[in-house]
């Protein structure tokens, strides 16, 4: 970021789109790259643990909910969660952002990268199994 120009923020509208489309804890790293963007580190770290949290509970809804509630009610509970967590954590300093007319990503570069973040954690995720399959640990 330079002194001229102020870094790219993710939109409340990209953030919302990512929680539906891919997962609460994609978008809650968006939060997280906000907080880095607007020089945060402290509130970043602590939105990580939040993002870190929310693909815990997300992993777990997937292991003991019927699947047809993470098809229909999850989106719509996890976009209105991503609302209401942005809006409340960083929907000033966004809006503030948006009228200095400073940069901001698009809601098809959030929906990108929070699809790379959950590619990754799956990925993370098959490594894991493979490694604690192989050395006996998961039958």
């Amino acid at each position: 970021m330079s002194e001229n120009r102020p870094a790219a923020l993710y939109s409340v509208t990209g953030i919302v789109v990512s929680a539906v489309l891919v997962s609460l804890g994609s978008a809650c790293v968006l939060i997280v790259l906000n907080y880095i963007a607007l020089g945060s580190p402290t509130l970043a770290r602590k939105a990580a643990w939040g993002a870190l949290a929310a693909f815990v509970l997300s992993a777990i809804g997937v292991a003991v909910l019927p699947i047809r509630w993470f098809i229909v009610i999850a989106p719509l509970v996890q976009g209105l969660a991503a609302w209401f967590l942005t809006n409340t954590l960083q929907g000033d300093a966004i809006r503030y952002h948006i009228e200095r007319g400073a940069p901001m990503h698009s809601s098809f570069f959030a929906l990108g990268v929070a699809l790379l973040v959950a590619f990754a954690v799956m990925f993370i995720m098959l490594v894991s199994i493979a490694i604690l399959g192989s050395l006996g640990r998961i039958a």
